[in-house]
């Protein structure tokens, strides 16, 4: 087993080095961005079996958690109050017309797709369940790329009012995501709980549920 670790660390390094001294070669080829070289060159690297299965990636989920927590860094240093005040209207009718649009469409093409075709752990699921899973997946799709928009920008020097607009939008629709996610668990619980028991008591469920987190996080 030790063995097999240190030969698949040793195949992550590799991987990593080879995109490092690379990736400026393609981008002066292509024209890409890095962060999307370097997306392309994970996907053949986990194609061709170079990196090593979930089991192993695992155990990288510290580095994976502290390297989200300096992208959330520095998305926030990218960002100009005084800007964002400026553009409030603008970014929240973008962010408004997004979230509408994509749950309109995507919750029904989800739903369908789970119900005409296989799709792998929903076999043989009712109906309801299938609506819960759609609808969580569709507000999932929200949800837009900190990492790739701060690499974007840091990458191409870009500033200026479309620069701060695209961030305030990235920032919010992520805030939004992680609050209808949670408010669209706890109704689907209900939903779901109200067949084995009472609205009334799965409601009062919901209600003592949110009371807790709201007490946890004050």
């Amino acid at each position: 087993t030790l063995m097999s670790d240190a030969r698949q660390i040793l195949a992550v390094a590799a991987v990593l080095v080879v995109l490092y001294h690379s990736a400026p070669h393609f981008k002066r080829l292509s024209g890409f961005p890095l962060i999307t070289i370097h997306l392309v060159g994970g996907a053949l690297a986990r194609w061709s079996g170079l990196v090593p299965d979930d089991t192993f990636l695992v155990l990288l989920s510290p580095l994976h958690l502290s390297a989200l927590g300096c992208i959330t860094i520095a998305a926030g240093s990218e960002l100009v109050v005084e800007t964002l005040r400026s553009h409030v209207r603008v970014i929240r009718a973008l962010v408004l017309a997004t979230t509408l649009s994509v749950l309109l469409l995507m919750t029904p093409l989800i739903f369908t797709f789970a119900r005409h075709f296989y799709v792998a752990g929903l076999a043989g699921a009712d109906m309801p369940t299938t609506a819960a899973i759609a609808m969580l997946s569709a507000i999932v799709s929200i949800a837009r790329s900190p990492s790739s928009a701060i690499a974007v920008v840091t990458e191409l020097y870009a500033d200026g009012q479309f620069t701060q607009t695209m961030l305030g939008v990235t920032m919010v629709s992520d805030l939004l995501v992680v609050l209808l996610f949670t408010t669209a668990t706890e109704l689907v619980q209900v939903g779901l709980a109200s067949s084995r028991q009472g609205w009334l008591s799965s409601a009062l469920l919901m209600m003592s549920r949110a009371a807790v987190q709201l007490s946890l996080s004050a």
